[in-house]
């Protein structure tokens, strides 16, 4: 009988360590960016607490096979294309839920995710910025102290030694950041700093303990978006957001738009856009399809979707399933300069030209086929006619001359399709997607396009006044 235990036991581990190196093999034919991507996300589902690096370990490993076990998938380690699919949807509900976005704090010159639906309450401090609710169940804090005041060391032993207030139950001190946590008067509380130019910069977070690890996994996540020298500066947001932004620094550019694009992603007339396009209208005009109503919109991913009035489209976009490839052809359709061009569809050519967007953003990829104002909210389409993102922003060229001396060529960010997955499924609809791969001549990609990409005209009062614009 021992013997046959012991048979059991060996087995059973030789098949761990198959699955085990098999999700290894799998996680490591993505993307750095795609492995740093999938683990973010996981963090917000609570499978994955840990550090966003795209390297993988028995926590990456561990992460994937909760998600799947929860879901009643296979435990593998491996994420089919519809497992994916699943957790892009959850965790980008869940950002929603939360409100995370990626704030710059001008009192501290660093850049953090905040979940700003649970700390909707803002004021300065002294050494940088308080979010909070009104209950005070939650309270998060952005930090600068210059490093005369004190040391990197002498801060770390300061705020990791237990006191009659505080009780340190984490804490881990690396060259470049210190991690601290615990409670402090029965608040749970955690604490990240990181060597900065000058200063020690990071922030702390404390909450009212509810018995579950969702503070800890939120305060993981932040953690892993703290950037204590962004090379931008000023109090605004990152890509994402429709309002204001400052412009002495080169980031997407903003002017005031009065015409936009979008395409067909449904054959019951469901419209992809940008929300910037359409923020502040009181109808949106779709060209031989009536007025279009707004359904659905995402400031974080700064999406929205449409639903014309004829409720029927001839041709609606297909999705494809994996990323976009470094380097691969890409054709962006779009009404750009309609003031000038009038209704006509131009289409433009190029490469993605970096997996990320502006400052690293994850939600972006890069492209150099050129875009003007009115190409925002139109399609990014491969070279077999599927779509994989949509237009969104261009870099400021002045701002960028002046800050660098040096004119950017075609910088231009779209957002990746695969979180349109998320906003569809929110409003019940059910994307096609396809995984054709032969090669169509440009003019065949414009027919294809021709029908299921529209020019929007949002009607609006006072359009000059309304800060809405392509970015």
């Amino acid at each position: 009988m021992r013997l046959l235990w012991f048979t059991c036991f060996v087995l059973l581990s030789l098949s761990a360590k198959a699955d085990y190196q098999a999700s290894r093999q799998w996680f490591y034919t993505n993307t750095a960016e795609n492995r740093q991507l999938s683990q973010f996300l996981l963090i917000f589902l609570g499978d994955y607490i840990a550090i966003v690096d795209g390297k993988f370990g028995r926590r990456t490993y561990e992460a994937l096979t909760s998600f799947q076990e929860r879901h009643g998938f296979a435990p593998d380690g491996i994420l089919s294309q519809w497992e994916l699919r699943v957790l892009v949807v959850e965790a980008i509900e869940e950002v929603d839920r939360l409100g995370f976005q990626f704030l710059v704090d001008g009192a501290t010159e660093q850049e953090l995710g905040i979940p700003t639906a649970l700390v909707p309450i803002q004021q300065e401090t002294k050494t940088g910025t308080r979010w909070f609710n009104r209950f005070g169940s939650l309270e998060i804090e952005t930090i600068s102290i210059p490093i005369y005041e004190a040391s990197f060391e002498h801060l770390f032993a300061r705020l990791s030694a237990n006191t009659s207030r505080r009780s340190v139950t984490y804490k881990a001190l690396k060259s470049s950041y210190f991690i601290v946590s615990g409670f402090v008067d029965g608040r749970g509380f955690y604490l990240r700093m990181e060597r900065a130019r000058g200063a020690t910069k990071g922030f702390s977070m404390s909450w009212v303990p509810d018995g579950t690890n969702r503070h800890s996994q939120l305060a993981v996540a932040m953690s892993n978006s703290l950037n204590v020298s962004p090379p931008i500066t000023g109090d605004h947001r990152r890509l994402g957001d429709a309002e204001k932004r400052q412009t002495e620094d080169p980031q997407p550019e903003r002017s005031v738009a009065t015409m936009g694009s979008g395409y067909f992603v449904s054959r019951y007339g469901h419209v992809v856009t940008n929300l910037h396009v359409v923020e502040g209208c009181n109808f949106v005009s779709v060209p031989g399809h009536g007025n279009a109503r707004v359904l659905k919109t995402d400031r974080y991913l700064d999406l929205a979707v449409l639903q014309v009035s004829s409720e029927f489209a001839r041709a609606y976009a297909q999705l494809r399933l994996k990323p976009p490839k470094r380097g691969e052809t890409v054709y962006v359709m779009g009404y750009p300069l309609a003031n000038v061009l009038a209704d006509n569809l131009t289409i433009t050519r190029g490469i993605v030209s970096s997996l990320a967007g502006f400052d690293g953003d994850i939600l972006h990829f890069q492209i150099s086929a050129s875009v003007q104002p009115g190409n925002s909210g139109g399609p990014v389409i491969d070279e077999s006619g599927n779509v994989i993102g949509t237009v969104v922003s261009r870099l400021d060229d002045l701002a960028f001359l002046e800050a660098t001396g040096a004119v950017p060529q075609n910088v231009n960010f779209a957002i990746r399709g695969a979180f349109l997955t998320a906003l569809m499924a929110s409003v019940g609809i059910v994307i096609d997607y396809s995984e054709a791969a032969d090669e169509l001549k440009p003019e065949q990609i414009a027919d294809r396009a021709d029908d299921l990409t529209q020019p929007l005209d949002p009607g609006r009062s006072g359009v000059e006044s309304v800060p809405v614009s392509f970015r």
